[in-house]
Protein backbone atom coordinates (compact mmCIF):
# COMPACT_ATOMS: atom_id res chain seq x y z
CA UNK A 1 0.00 0.00 0.00
CA UNK A 2 2.81 2.73 0.92
CA UNK A 3 4.72 1.61 -2.21
CA UNK A 4 1.79 2.08 -4.23
CA UNK A 5 1.30 6.02 -2.49
CA UNK A 6 4.97 6.62 -3.09
CA UNK A 7 4.82 5.95 -6.44
CA UNK A 8 1.93 8.18 -7.06
CA UNK A 9 3.43 11.08 -5.49
CA UNK A 10 6.42 13.23 -7.30
CA UNK A 11 9.90 11.96 -6.61
CA UNK A 12 10.64 15.49 -4.77
CA UNK A 13 8.00 14.84 -2.78
CA UNK A 14 9.08 10.80 -2.01
CA UNK A 15 12.48 12.50 -0.73
CA UNK A 16 10.70 15.11 1.43
CA UNK A 17 9.17 12.36 2.65
CA UNK A 18 11.62 10.34 3.27
CA UNK A 19 13.94 13.01 4.90
CA UNK A 20 10.80 14.36 6.94
CA UNK A 21 10.60 10.70 7.93
CA UNK A 22 13.98 10.35 9.35
CA UNK A 23 14.05 13.66 10.61
CA UNK A 24 11.14 12.63 13.26
CA UNK A 25 13.03 9.11 13.78
CA UNK A 26 16.43 10.86 14.80
CA UNK A 27 13.82 13.43 16.73
CA UNK A 28 12.47 11.04 18.48
CA UNK A 29 15.70 8.86 19.21
CA UNK A 30 17.27 12.09 20.67
CA UNK A 31 14.18 12.37 22.91
CA UNK A 32 14.27 8.90 23.82
CA UNK A 33 18.20 8.68 24.29
CA UNK A 34 17.27 12.00 26.70
CA UNK A 35 15.00 10.07 28.51
CA UNK A 36 17.03 7.10 29.31
CA UNK A 37 19.80 9.78 30.36
CA UNK A 38 17.48 11.44 33.06
CA UNK A 39 16.47 8.27 34.47
CA UNK A 40 20.54 7.06 34.63
CA UNK A 41 20.53 10.28 36.86
CA UNK A 42 17.68 9.84 39.32
CA UNK A 43 19.16 6.44 39.99
CA UNK A 44 22.61 8.00 40.39
CA UNK A 45 20.78 10.59 42.87
CA UNK A 46 18.91 7.89 44.63
CA UNK A 47 22.46 6.06 45.17
CA UNK A 48 23.30 9.09 46.87
CA UNK A 49 20.03 9.85 48.77
CA UNK A 50 20.90 5.97 50.49
CA UNK A 51 24.47 6.58 51.16
CA UNK A 52 23.34 10.02 52.91
CA UNK A 53 20.88 7.51 54.74
CA UNK A 54 24.02 5.41 55.52
CA UNK A 55 26.36 7.59 56.51
CA UNK A 56 23.55 9.30 58.71
CA UNK A 57 23.19 6.25 60.46
CA UNK A 58 26.64 5.83 60.97
CA UNK A 59 26.76 8.90 62.70
CA UNK A 60 24.12 8.24 65.14
CA UNK A 61 26.14 4.74 65.99
CA UNK A 62 28.93 6.64 66.75
CA UNK A 63 27.57 9.07 68.58
CA UNK A 64 26.20 6.64 70.64
CA UNK A 65 29.38 5.21 70.95
CA UNK A 66 31.14 7.92 72.18
CA UNK A 67 28.32 8.54 75.00
CA UNK A 68 28.79 4.99 76.16
CA UNK A 69 32.42 5.11 76.30
CA UNK A 70 32.47 8.57 77.85
CA UNK A 71 29.96 6.62 80.70
CA UNK A 72 32.51 4.29 80.85
CA UNK A 73 35.01 6.08 81.57
CA UNK A 74 33.20 7.73 84.38
CA UNK A 75 32.33 4.32 85.68
CA UNK A 76 35.92 3.21 86.00
CA UNK A 77 37.48 6.20 87.14
CA UNK A 78 34.47 6.24 89.85
CA UNK A 79 33.84 9.64 89.34
CA UNK A 80 29.92 10.50 89.25
CA UNK A 81 29.12 14.00 87.83
CA UNK A 82 26.60 15.80 89.88
CA UNK A 83 23.29 15.69 89.24
CA UNK A 84 19.99 17.01 90.89
CA UNK A 85 17.39 14.84 91.45
CA UNK A 86 13.90 16.44 91.56
CA UNK A 87 11.21 14.37 93.90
Amino acid sequence: MIEILTELLPSHHRHSAARAALWGLGLITAILKTLAAFSTILKAFAARATIFKALTALLAAHEALAVTVAIAALIQTRTVPAVEVKA
